[in-house]
């Protein structure tokens, strides 16, 4: 008994060593688990950053708007590690980059950079100290360039190396290292709190980001039905212009609290990008959802009264829908957006509802038409191409045509506006594209048997680039079945300035390494929207094709002929042909030929029909 009493100071001793290196190595386990944590809340982080980022600024990045995307990139500033963020466009070209100083960014344009074009999420880099996240920049489906955020990856040690000295520190008195430990564990979810806050709030407006509307509705969540509205000031632009962005923050943000005192019952009420908001309201029915709608009319019309120096009237467009408990959110978010759409086509403030005859209507002009239904389309054999004939009406004879994809689905021809978009998209897929490779290498075969000397295909601007090789060019829109057929690239006039700006020159460079005797360039559409004859001498184009738009009038019109002679004589003195489209009347082509523009194209000469109602 002695010697256990004894001994008691060593066995507790000893207990008190064991519960000290138990808890110690729990301790110390929790050190390297925090740690980890750390490393992975700062890259989901710079992640969560970039998506919010990268729905924000496709619309600057394809205007070339600086201003925009200096406002929105400028969201970063909350997320300390992020040390450089740079933004490119479609084609990998820098086009603004802005650097970590202080508190702030320092912004550069033009800048020299390398992105990968199928780059996406956490890039490998050779340099440990840092990481960066690529996030695509998307709009109508279509990818227009690229974010990357660089983030500072030994930002987290200081806090990380912190924590093992008050684990070295206080390991020895355990409930102060228990207090330690919640304490680090309430620092840890307060900043994550901090964060989350930030995420989710508008920072102009203080309701819901669009970050945060999706995850507050988002698929699974929802208790109850809603009427969800999409809105915009219809004349947001003219009051910045006439008066100021300074005003037009003070409408953006005044609208919230107009709305929730004409919408009592707005649930919520999120600013997704600019101009445009979300507000969610209970709603069962199509009549409870258009009284919602008036009400956000009248408080979007009220705002210039609330606004003295706004002088005009303040309109807004409504787009409208019924969200189900189990909707698919972001199905709905499409339906309601293409109603809004419908509502911005008007001159005045509308409200337009997604209802059943609206989504009819819809469905038959092509608006909900999926990647999905066009690549099942291309599988099964649904799309080929109809011709138009290219006529020398001065020789009466038919000197090629134009090859026009078409869809026949459900014993149903859709027409091109409806799907071509989309298809234009599914195609860059190799394993899609070379269906559209097999119809254009049948269609010229046909056309060489038939001694037919010219076919012409359309084809995108960024796709010349990607051709590597004349041979690669002849293969693909079978230039190479026979002697004696040309093949026509067209490029459109009208699609240049949007793409590319007024730096063509890379077009040109990229069209004399795939070019060969066999293929030809056309400038398509010249005289529609956005001409420029600057493409005249930086091109080598072999046709000029006028848009019907400059030949609509040409057989009454003094001024039309006197623009169309002078295309002719000038596109004679640079040897190349020109190309009437659009003609329908036979005073419009007997015009067109006393102008000297022999070649034209049109429903006067032909339908765009199935290959086999013009070639054997």
């Amino acid at each position: 008994m002695v010697s256990i009493i004894k001994s008691m100071p060593t066995l507790i001793l000893g207990l008190l060593l064991v519960i000290g290196l138990g808890v110690t190595a729990l301790l110390y386990r929790g050190h390297l688990e925090a740690a980890e944590a750390i490393r992975t809340d700062t890259r989901a982080a710079v992640a969560e950053t970039a998506e919010l980022i990268a729905d924000r600024i496709p619309s600057a990045v394809l205007l070339g708007n600086h201003r925009s995307l200096r406002e929105n990139l400028d969201l970063a500033k909350s997320t300390p590690a992020i040390q450089r963020l740079e933004v490119f466009r479609f084609d990998g070209a820098g086009l603004l980059a802005g650097t970590r100083t202080e508190d702030s960014f320092e912004y550069s344009e033009a800048f020299q950079a390398v992105i990968q074009h199928d780059s996406q999420g956490f890039e490998d880099t050779e340099n440990e100290q840092r990481f960066s996240y690529i996030e695509s920049l998307e709009m109508g489906g279509r990818t227009i360039g690229w974010l990357r955020l660089v983030a500072d990856a030994d930002r987290p040690r200081p806090v990380i190396r912190e924590s093992f000295q008050r684990f070295v520190v206080e390991s020895a008195a355990l409930w102060l290292l228990i207090g330690l430990i919640v304490s680090a564990g309430s620092s840890n979810l307060r900043m994550q709190n901090r964060l989350e806050r930030r995420l989710r709030t508008d920072e102009l407006t203080g309701e819901l980001s669009r970050y945060g509307f999706k995850a507050d509705y988002a698929d699974g969540g929802r208790e109850q039905a809603y009427g969800l509205f999409l809105l915009d000031v219809h004349n947001f632009k003219a009051i910045n212009e006439s008066h100021g962005s300074d005003i037009g923050d003070q409408i953006l943000a005044a609208i919230p609290s107009a709305i929730r005192r004409r919408v009592t019952n707005a649930t919520d009420i999120a600013r997704l990008d600019g101009d445009d908001f979300a507000v969610v309201a209970p709603a069962s029915n199509w009549d409870e959802a258009r009284a919602t709608g008036g009400a956000l009319l009248q408080a979007i019309g009220g705002l210039h009264k609330e606004q003295p120096s706004v002088m005009a009237p303040v309109r807004g467009a409504i787009g409208g829908v019924l969200l189900g408990r189990t909707d698919e959110l972001s199905r709905r978010l499409s339906e309601a957006d293409r109603a809004l759409e419908r509502a911005r086509e008007s001159s005045s403030s509308e409200v337009v509802l997604a209802d059943a005859n609206f989504l009819s209507e819809s469905q038959q002009q092509g608006d909900f038409i999926t990647e999905k239904e066009i690549r099942e389309g291309l599988e099964k054999g649904q799309f080929r191409y109809y011709i138009q004939p290219i006529v020398d009406v001065q020789r009466d004879l038919t000197v090629g045509y134009e090859a026009l994809i078409r869809w026949q689905a459900d014993d149903q021809l859709r027409p091109p506006a409806v799907f071509l978009d989309k298809f234009k998209e599914v195609v860059q897929d190799p394993d899609m594209y070379k269906h559209v490779v097999s119809l254009r290498q049948q269609l010229s075969a046909r056309a060489a048997k038939n001694g037919v000397p010219m076919l012409c295909y359309n084809i995108r601007l960024e796709d010349i680039g990607r051709l590597p090789s004349a041979e690669r060019l002849k293969v693909d829109f079978g230039g190479n079945v026979a002697d004696g057929l040309h093949v026509v690239i067209e490029i459109s006039e009208s699609g240049i300035p949007r793409y590319l700006g007024s730096d063509i020159s890379w077009l040109g460079e990229a069209w004399k390494r795939i070019s060969s005797p066999e293929t030809m360039l056309a400038l398509d559409d010249f005289g529609a929207l956005e001409s420029n004859l600057f493409r005249l001498l930086e091109l080598d184009i072999d046709y000029l094709k006028v848009d019907k738009a400059m030949i609509s009038a040409i057989d009454h019109d003094l001024r039309s002929r006197a623009i169309l002679r002078a295309v002719a004589s000038l596109c004679k003195e640079l040897d190349i042909k020109v190309i009437a489209e659009g003609v329908e009347q036979q005073a419009q082509a007997e015009a067109l030929s006393e102008l000297g523009v022999s070649l034209q194209q049109g429903f006067y000469h032909g339908y765009p029909q199935p290959a086999e109602k013009y070639l054997v």
